[in-house]
């Protein structure tokens, strides 16, 4: 059973994820037509980051909850959105969450291929399911433990 501060701690959770994931999916399709037109040629440096040129005339899909910054690799180009929550009973804190928006392919600095169809997670979560599931997974876990004493003694088996 969720403790009144864990379930208050929980939707704060829960309203962190929802945000990131919904900010994600809404601005998804505009980083891919702002990247199209960057299509098979080189958009990064070195050092991984966008060239000055396409930086400066990048859109900011920042928002006041949201923040994005460039987490490209060798071979992807990808954004973090992170975002936090405030939440507070006895004691009082903050929830982060991020999620990883990849927006292309990348071979050699050059943009090779867009990720139209890049799937991200559900942004829908309540409070109510997540209380349903974790009441489901404690019951589990009383059932697995229950299941692992009755092996005894022979517990320390290993295939």
């Amino acid at each position: 059973m969720l403790s009144e501060y864990e379930k208050i701690e929980l939707e704060a959770e829960i309203t962190a994820y929802n945000r990131v994931h919904a900010h994600a999916k809404s601005i998804q399709g505009k980083f891919c037509l702002f990247f199209e037109q960057h299509l098979h040629k080189q958009i990064i440096n070195n050092d991984l980051y966008l060239k000055k040129v396409i930086k400066e005339r990048m859109p900011d899909y920042s928002n006041e909850f949201v923040r994005i910054l460039q987490y490209t690799t060798q071979y992807m180009l990808t954004f973090q959105l992170t975002t936090s929550q405030y939440y507070k009973h006895y004691k009082e804190g903050n929830i982060y969450k991020e999620c990883y928006l990849t927006i292309g392919e990348i071979q050699n600095q050059i943009l090779t291929r867009i990720e139209w169809d890049f799937k991200l997670d559900r942004c829908d979560y309540t409070l109510e399911e997540m209380i349903e599931k974790y009441h489901k997974y404690e019951e589990a876990k009383k059932i697995f433990k229950e299941a692992e004493g009755n092996l005894f003694p022979f517990t320390s088996l290993s295939r």
